[in-house]
């Protein structure tokens, strides 16, 4: 054990002794991709394995598309929007109002309107039939 103190620097120089004593003197081998790993010798036998570095980064799945199923009857097809109908409770007033803003904001209100929907018509997401008045005051 080694005693050391960071406000005087005491112990310091024995501590940095002890550390380089027990590094390996045999030179790194060097490796195509830049970084380096000491030779098998060093650890006793077979080279460590690299660790291998992963990104996962959600998919593109961001899109809709809305389809007329119907006189008065739509149904929207997509993952974002799929998603957004199965976490809320649509028997909620105020889970209904987010639901909406929502929808707003992906474009879906206006995909519908562009295919001919009209307030009060039926919408169907992911298995869920709801009506829809965009803009109704929530009771």
């Amino acid at each position: 054990m080694i005693a050391t103190s960071s406000a005087t620097g005491l112990g310091i120089d024995d501590l940095r002794s002890a550390i380089v004593r027990h590094v390996p003197r045999e030179p790194a081998e060097a490796i195509p991709d830049g970084s380096s790993r000491r030779p098998a010798a060093a650890t006793g036998g077979a080279a460590p394995a690299l660790a291998e570095h992963r990104v996962y980064r959600p998919g593109g799945d961001d899109g809709f598309r809305v389809e007329r199923t119907g006189p008065g009857a739509f149904r929207v097809v997509g993952g974002p929007v799929e998603r957004l109908i199965a976490r809320h409770d649509l028997d909620n007033q105020e889970a209904l109002r987010h639901v909406e803003e929502r929808l707003r904001a992906l474009g879906v209100v206006r995909e519908l309107e562009a295919n001919g929907f009209e307030p009060g018509d039926d919408v169907e997401v992911g298995g869920v039939v709801f009506e829809l008045e965009p803009g109704a005051p929530f009771r």
